[in-house]
């Protein structure tokens, strides 16, 4: 029960207190029965109050207990106050600890962040590293290779000089001496042997779908070059082999155990019985090659393949700006870029089926204009920085 002398804020409402102290003045209340109980049963009965006489004795007795619980609920309160203190300062002590576990954990953080580049600059340093060495080596393969045709052309002229033939009639022609030449230039405008050998693997899985490649029926890969398909084709499984006109070329992919011939794409399709073969490829040679030659290796391979069999033709891609109009001519060898319809329309009209055009190897975003601007930008990139290359796959019925 709320104590009336006490307000909201614990303090004696002295108001209430005078209110209350004329009410008990005006009450009648016996004195002589509170001396009678006090004096004990011997004592003679007082005289009863006269009527209004207040009972100061009952009012401080109130008076007193509305004090002691005024104190109590004060001593209460104080309890109260000095808990929430001791709850603030455990608060207080937590959020400390948290903000020093957040600096703990950020510090952390900032070192593992570190730590994780440094390992990837360790590794970006490895793999540049390995990547120099492999280049090294390429070089000197390439370099072995040239240097053991020499001393095969060496050799030959001396045993045409034991036999007598005229020394004359061997001097090495101009397309021989340059093939080593032609080997740097590869390396230098076309891309690493690691380079060409993630292109063209690419290709693999229609070959394997095609079911191509089986020992009895193998694929003919015209111009090999430094044997990237070749490579691809032995490492998944397929019987391959393949035919160059650079020696260096074949002597580099005689080192790396492919199986490859010195000659012309003609003479090795004429050389193959009908049927005989479940794929012909030839990477970037049609450009190299006058019309009516792209048309007759077309033929030739139709009656080659066997039922089912594929020709895959890669070659730059002229719809791109920048291989029509600069790349393309950095090969002083090519002849005339091929627009992928009409390379698609030979091959449909000189008998093939199911004839497809896949657009490869587009330039990177780095290359890119900001598109956000409008459909110009957006235009030119893809006219400018789309696919470099395109191959043109085409099925025997």
């Amino acid at each position: 029960m709320q104590n009336p002398f006490i307000s909201n804020n614990s303090r004696i409402n002295s108001a209430t207190l005078l209110a209350r102290l004329r009410i008990e003045m005006q009450r009648p209340v016996s004195l002589g029965q509170e001396s009678s109980k006090l004096a004990g049963p011997q004592a003679v009965p007082e005289k009863p109050a006269r009527r209004g006489t207040p009972s100061f004795l009952g009012f401080i007795l109130k008076v007193l207990r509305w004090g002691k619980s005024l104190l109590h609920l004060q001593d209460t309160r104080f309890k109260v106050y000095k808990l929430e203190e001791v709850m603030l300062d455990g608060n207080s002590q937590i959020l400390r600890q948290e903000g020093v576990l957040r600096e703990q954990q950020q510090e952390l953080s900032a070192l593992s962040s570190k730590q994780r580049d440094e390992i990837a600059a360790l590794r970006f340093e490895q793999r540049d590293g390995l990547a120099v060495l492999k280049h090294r080596l390429d070089l000197m393969g390439r370099e072995i290779a040239f240097q053991q045709s020499r001393l095969n052309r060496t050799i030959g002229l001396v045993q045409s000089s034991a036999t007598g033939i005229d020394n004359q009639a061997q001097v090495l022609p101009m397309s021989d001496r340059l093939d080593s030449l032609f080997l740097s230039f590869e390396d230098a405008f076309r891309g690493s042997r690691e380079d060409i050998l993630g292109r063209v693997s690419y290709h693999l899985e229609k070959f394997s779908l095609a079911g191509a490649g089986r020992p009895d029926k193998p694929i003919l890969d015209l111009g090999c070059g430094r044997g990237e398909w070749l490579q691809a084709l032995r490492d998944n499984g397929y019987a391959a082999r393949g035919i160059d006109l650079n020696t260096c070329n074949i002597e580099l992919c005689r080192q790396l155990g492919l199986d490859v011939a010195h000659t012309d794409a003609i003479s090795a399709l004429r050389a193959c019985p009908d049927n005989s073969l479940s794929g012909v490829t030839a990477f970037h040679l049609v450009e190299h090659l006058p019309f009516e030659t792209v048309v007759e290796l077309i033929d030739e391979a139709l009656r080659v393949l066997c039922e089912g069999g594929i020709l895959l033709l890669e070659t730059p891609n002229p719809e791109s700006l920048m291989v029509s109009g600069r790349n393309f001519f950095f090969d002083p060898t090519h002849r005339q870029p091929i627009p992928p319809p009409v390379l698609s329309f030979v091959l449909e009209r000189r008998g093939f089926v199911s004839v497809t055009i896949d657009r490869l190897h587009p330039y990177g975003r780095e290359h890119h204009l900001d598109a956000s601007q409008g459909q110009a930008e957006s235009l030119l990139n893809e006219l400018l920085f789309g696919p470099q290359d395109y191959a043109v796959i085409g099925r025997k019925p």
